[in-house]
């Protein structure tokens, strides 16, 4: 993919992070992103545990330089577009999408199968 075809690629993206301010907290840094509907007290999973809380995020990957990047289980936060509050959250699934230019975080509350 040549920069133009990223650029365009994450065009949406960047629009919504300039319109809505959501940020995800992940190893000391603040990036903007994007996220999906929190959702609280999911269905139960395999094994009879559910999250607390369950949430998609988006991170432009440039935004993560050289790496590293987020990998299940480490702790993350985020700061959600509505509300004042932030949320303290672990990675569950990372995927990459859109030609390697974004990644999208599953996060689950920390308290996952707890």
């Amino acid at each position: 993919m040549n920069a133009l075809q990223a650029l365009q690629a994450t065009a949406g993206q960047r629009t919504h992070e300039a319109l809505y301010g959501a940020v995800f907290i992940w190893n000391g840094n603040e990036f903007p992103c994007t996220h999906g509907d929190i959702t609280t007290n999911p269905p139960l999973i395999t094994g009879g545990y559910s999250p607390q809380s369950e949430v998609w995020v988006t991170v432009r990957t440039e935004s993560f330089g050289a790496g590293p990047y987020p990998t299940k289980d480490q702790p993350c936060f985020l700061r959600p577009v509505a509300g004042d509050g932030v949320l303290a959250l672990k990675v569950a699934t990372v995927q990459a999408s859109v030609g390697d230019v974004i990644q999208k975080i599953l996060c689950v509350s920390v308290d996952q199968g707890a």
